[in-house]
């Protein structure tokens, strides 16, 4: 199995880089409270919803009785799994019960997996999602179960190295453990300390960085505790294949980098450093500070400033960039040489001079536009886009619109940033409640598929403003485009969004159109089974394959988002159009996803599709890790 080290990407990108120059539509914040309480509820509405939460049980108790006429167990664990947390509030005793068999399931699984089987990996990485999703619901409501249910179903064999890897694979039990103590942190940090140390002994995870800085909060002297105890694991580590042990080394630098001393030249001496140590900054010995940074240093002047050297060769050089400090102290010798490394480094990655960089990450928009009257052809326009988003940034919509018209080459090009524009535009028109000013810009977009998504993003703004007669108008224009059968995979899932958008205001046209696509989607399963083998597999024994990363699985995913939102209007009506489904496992999901609407509040369901769709503008940015 292949594991990317994502998180360990994320924590050296936000703790090592500078911030890019992205501009991002924002999600409009939510309504502010009412300054007065809701009404209290009536006896009557009292009794309808305890009526609508028993119907809602008794719904999970069915969906649990078939579970076990499914075939795929991964099909058994994700049902189970979910209607063990949906439970755990009303009747924890069966929740647990529930759970317990899921466990089994999963233990039963994971023996069933040998290293020499070639779908190893993909077998492997459907149990490591499935038990990370059980962990993640125990660990909100358990954390002594959760660590006891992590340790009792670690796989029996080490997975065997991905074919053609050069750089060293996390751990994934190390991974699971520190990951588990993060989420236990916040209410027992005593806890999740011992459960770090005990991890410690089998490995590193880069989990431990952000664990380091909820500890330091909360038990500094643990903190300072385990933190010596992984610099001390670090001094084995090898650098050069390793990406977290480079994540944490040079975090735990970053981290404990002592404050400047007062005095200009005044010797760091262990009594001046306890002396400006302070609850903020990690404490960590002078000693153990060198000895990381000697490593690091050493590991990285061994590239030669040639970032496909090795597997984390990128990683180690771009690190250089933020530890010149600690170069400067404990090798001053290699910091001319590093300074080369690091420049060409940024150099190949980037194509751009280091002075550039900086202009685009800390300039002022005058200053970039200042520079691109300057600057030679091949880079004068990447200027003038970044000058023209961040003056777009400041609140200069008119500004950022003339510097792309008089100053970006090539019609395809310049017409496309203008769209883009307007498309931002439109969306602060609508978060700022500005309807009329949103249909003005919207009237600019021609593609009909690009003036959907413009509708039900904007639909979806003023829905959450509470404006019911805006979010109305957008969708009925929405549906006007996109009504009848879907053609193609696009529409269907622009369709599921409008259904779910329209629940709360028009749940009569949101049933219209789950009725037609349930059917649709029936259609598409059927025949996708009869050309399976043909093109993607997204079925085993007969039976779809669970929802993630597969094309059906994925929609009626989606599907059930819709019917969730629908539950509580008309509980009914959303379970008999789940019951159309006609294949078992999208039905059971699609009936576990009715008794969410009921017994989960909006905020807190797995919901996937409420969020706005984002447009991000972007100038070419450095990409911090090469991977080989």
């Amino acid at each position: 199995m292949k594991y990317t080290g994502t998180l360990a990407a994320l924590l050296l990108v936000s703790t090592l880089s500078a911030a890019p120059l992205v501009a991002v539509a924002q999600e409009p914040a939510a309504p502010s409270p009412a300054a007065t309480p809701p009404p209290l509820k009536t006896g009557e509405q009292i009794a309808a919803r305890a009526e609508l939460e028993r119907k809602a049980l008794a719904l999970l108790e069915e969906v649990v009785g078939e579970t076990p006429s499914l075939k795929l167990i991964e099909n058994r664990i994700r049902l189970q799994a979910a209607a063990a947390e949906m439970l755990w509030s009303h009747r924890q005793e069966r929740a647990r019960e529930i759970f317990n068999a899921a466990t089994a399931d999963l233990s039963a699984a994971t023996a069933g997996i040998v290293p020499d089987d070639p779908q190893y990996h993909e077998l492997a990485s459907t149990i490591s999602q499935l038990r990370w999703r059980m962990l993640s619901i125990l660990a909100e409501r358990d954390p002594k179960l959760a660590l006891d249910f992590l340790r009792a179903t670690r796989p029996p064999a080490a997975p065997p190295a991905q074919p053609g890897a050069n750089q060293r694979q996390p751990d994934q039990e190390v991974l699971f453990e520190t990951q588990l103590a993060q989420q236990i942190a916040e209410r027992d940090p005593q806890q999740a300390l011992r459960i770090a140390e005990e991890t410690l002994s089998r490995g590193l995870s880069s989990n431990l960085v952000p664990l380091l800085d909820q500890l330091r909060t909360r038990d500094p002297e643990g903190a300072a505790r385990l933190a010596a105890n992984i610099a001390r694991k670090l001094r084995t580590a090898n650098f050069a294949v390793d990406y977290e042990a480079t994540v944490i080394a040079s975090n735990l630098l970053l981290s404990s980098r002592p404050a400047e001393s007062a005095s200009a030249g005044a010797a760091q001496t262990p009594a001046n450093l306890a002396a400006q140590a302070n609850a903020r900054r990690l404490q960590l010995d002078e000693a153990a500070r060198r000895d990381l940074a000697n490593l690091l240093i050493a590991a990285a002047v061994s590239t030669g400033g040639n970032p496909r050297q090795s597997g984390n060769a990128g990683a180690l050089l771009f690190t250089m960039r933020q530890l010149m400090p600690e170069v400067e102290r404990y090798a001053p010798a290699q910091a001319a040489n590093l300074r080369r490394h690091v420049e060409g480094y940024e150099r190949s990655v980037d194509g751009r001079p280091r002075e550039q960089r900086q202009l685009l990450e800390t300039g002022t928009a005058d200053a970039i536009l200042e520079a691109a009257g300057k600057a030679a052809p091949e880079t004068r326009q990447q200027l003038y886009h970044a000058a023209a988003w961040k003056i777009f940034n400041e609140g200069n919509a008119d500004r950022a619109r003339q510097i792309i018209n008089q100053n970006i080459e090539g019609a395809g090009l310049r017409e496309q940033l203008l769209k883009e524009l307007d498309q931002q535009m439109s969306w602060r028109a609508a978060s700022e409640g500005k309807v009329e000013q949103a249909q003005a810009f919207l009237a600019r977009v021609k593609s009909p598929d690009e003036r959907i998504r413009m509708l039900l993003q904007l639909a979806r703004v003023t829905s959450g403003k509470g404006n019911k007669a805006a979010t109305g108008v957008f969708l009925d224009e929405a549906w006007s485009l996109l009504g009848g059968r879907a053609k193609g995979h696009k529409q269907f899932v622009m369709q599921l969004q409008l259904a779910q958008t329209y629940a709360p205001i028009a749940p009569a046209r949101a049933f219209e159109i789950m009725e037609v696509n349930v059917a649709q989607l029936n259609e598409l399963v059927a025949a996708a089974a009869a050309l399976e083998g043909f093109g993607q597999e997204g079925f085993a024994e007969g039976e779809l394959k669970g929802q993630d990363g597969h094309l059906w699985g994925a929609l009626g995913a989606q599907s059930n988002e819709a019917l969730a939102a629908l539950a509580p209007i008309d509980f009914d009506r959303a379970l008999a159009v789940a019951d159309r489904l006609l294949r078992a496992e999208l039905r059971l999901n699609a009936r576990l996803a009715v008794a969410r609407g009921i017994l989960f509040k909006e905020s807190t369901r797995n919901n996937r599709n409420t969020r706005p769709i984002e447009v991000r503008f972007a100038a070419p940015r450095i990409h911090p890790i090469i991977q080989d």
